[in-house]
């Protein structure tokens, strides 16, 4: 009995996934444990493997196609067994085929033809995606259904031919893909809007300093902006929001994303229930999510619940930019660069270390005066971050 052989759920934040490269051919021999295929989601690259011993039959999904979760892309056949009728993976062919039905004499121009249309899901999701209309492609699958490669050939007749050749072209997929549609949908959906401040940073320096003494390479500055803004968040509740079906979400828990610029793409771990727990516990938590977000091991669990997150480009030459909010959160809070810069005090110019902060938020949820308020109090507590450590050893031993 054939075996259907599925694009598992690989834990992505969206269901679907991209497959990468086919380890075996059609109609070659395969054992149950044995990699068939290799797939890329927005967390990691996996090894697929049989769970059959059997020959490799029908092949439904090229490398690059765009595979949602618990979609069959191949057959796994038992000895004299025949395909199903599933059509093949789009492949080139010698033999033209007209892609699109001639058109009726009856048909007013732009109206849609009204006869059925059966067309794989992989052709589905394209067409939906590219605004195709699937009664005016004409199905090259076994009994004249829809296949990729038929809603592909449509899209190349329908896109003019660019002016000039592009030098390179890159795919938008996987973890890159996943990035450029969540950017593009917190930038379209929200109401951002950005303020900035500069803090004198030499306080938070030596805390960092005095933490490394206690923790060694775990005590970082991410840890302390986490510390500070979880603290924040608790003194001004409205920023550790999301926008809900019913409304705007206050939530009881401060948990923190930290974003990670990982080999894979930007991601954002999250640091839970910050208030509560001890320091020691944090750091080693936020260094072990790191080294996971690097090597493309991070859970789905361990990127979600977020109710602020941080991103931090202070390692690179940026003194401040716009950080873009991580829906469906409330806010983000951009750290730029902590370096020598002139300062006043007292009248008189002086050379002091400093930090730009920069806080986006979403205008829907929270007006543009207590998001100063809470910027101020961020930058307040960079200044005095001692301050920080004696709220928390009232809560708990630090």
């Amino acid at each position: 009995m054939s075996t259907e052989v599925i694009m598992p759920d690989l834990g992505a934040t969206e269901s679907v996934s991209t497959l990468l490269r086919w380890f075996v051919s059609e109609g070659q021999a395969v054992k149950q444990g044995q990699p068939i295929f290799e797939a890329e989601s927005d967390k990691a690259t996996i090894e697929i493997v049989a769970s059959v011993d059997g020959v490799l039959g029908r092949i439904l999904a090229e490398p690059g196609s765009i595979v949602p979760a618990g979609e069959r892309v191949a057959w796994i056949l038992q000895p004299g067994e025949q395909m199903a009728d599933e059509g093949p993976a789009a492949a080139p062919s010698n033999k033209e085929v007209p892609r699109f039905p001639p058109s009726s004499t009856s048909e007013r121009p732009g109206a849609r033809s009204t006869r059925r249309v059966v067309a794989t899901p992989l052709a589905r999701k394209i067409s939906l995606r590219e605004h195709l209309d699937l009664t005016r492609i004409r199905g090259t699958g076994p009994m004249g259904r829809i296949i990729r490669a038929d809603v592909l050939d449509a899209l190349e007749v329908r896109r003019p031919e660019p002016e000039r050749p592009l030098s390179a072209a890159l795919p938008i997929a996987g973890t890159r893909g996943v990035i450029a549609r969540r950017m593009a949908e917190s930038a379209h959906t929200t109401a951002p809007v950005t303020l900035t401040c500069q803090a004198e940073a030499t306080a938070l320096a030596a805390a960092r300093e005095s933490l490394a003494t206690r923790l060694g390479e775990a005590a970082s500055y991410n840890l302390l902006l986490a510390l500070i803004a979880a603290q924040c968040l608790l003194d001004h509740p409205s920023l550790n929001a999301s926008l809900g079906p019913q409304g705007i979400v206050e939530h009881a828990e401060v948990s923190i994303g930290v974003a990670v610029d990982a080999e894979r793409g930007l991601v954002v771990p999250v640091l839970r229930d910050v208030p509560r727990r001890s320091i020691t516990d944090l750091a080693a938590d936020l260094e072990e999510l790191v080294r996971k977000a690097r090597a493309g091991e991070l859970t789905r669990d361990e990127m979600s619940g977020g109710t602020f997150t941080i991103t931090n480009l202070g390692q690179f030459r940026v003194d401040s930019f716009t950080p873009i909010i991580n829906m469906p959160e409330c806010a983000v809070l951009g750290v730029g660069r902590i370096h020598p810069s002139p300062v006043v005090r007292s009248g008189k110019l002086a050379i002091s270390t400093t930090v730009a902060l920069s806080l986006t938020f979403d205008h829907r949820l929270v007006d543009g005066a207590p998001a100063a308020r809470f910027l101020t109090a961020i930058a307040e507590y960079v200044e005095q971050p001692t301050l920080v450590f004696a709220l928390r050893s009232e809560r708990q031993p630090a």
